[in-house]
């Protein structure tokens, strides 16, 4: 049997003072797998991004390419309005469909009755219809002024 003798000579005292309890330590992975996995990872970011940024390059190119179609396509269409606008394809135009040149100018005077009946109709009164010193028109405004009734 072992007995256990206690020599205040050999041991120090206590001082009061009471054992705690060290929580266990948690593992933890070592540093070089946590720096492998952020490069590749980061590397992973890298080529998604780089394939992301390609696709969106050639989706521009496509668009670059559609916009100088439509571009050409409207200078083509310009180019053939000007074409048939021109007085030189109206003339062998009319000449094709059987047309001839008027030689003979008529100028027609307009009564200022038909005038003013048009104008009342349209709601447009022409610069010489209003010079006028006494036509049917002023008859009709000065009806809708005292009578104010909605035509």
């Amino acid at each position: 049997m072992a007995l256990a003798l206690r020599l205040a000579s050999v041991l120090p005292d206590r001082d009061g003072t009471r054992l705690t309890l060290v929580p266990a330590r948690t593992r933890r992975l070592p540093l070089p797998i946590v720096m492998t996995c952020l490069v590749i990872i980061s590397m992973f970011a890298v080529v998604t991004l780089t394939t992301h940024m390609a696709s969106q390059q050639m989706r521009i190119d496509r668009l670059n390419t559609d916009i100088i179609r439509a571009r050409n396509n409207y200078d083509k269409l310009r180019a053939e309005r000007a074409r048939f606008q021109s007085p030189q394809y109206l003339t062998d135009r009319a000449k094709s469909m059987g047309m001839v040149p008027g030689t003979q100018t008529r100028m027609v005077e307009v009564p200022v009755d038909a005038a003013v009946l048009v104008a009342t109709g349209v709601g447009k009164v022409d610069s010489d219809v209003a010079d006028s010193r006494e036509s049917p028109l002023d008859e009709f405004g000065r009806m809708k002024r005292t009578g104010g009734a909605a035509p």
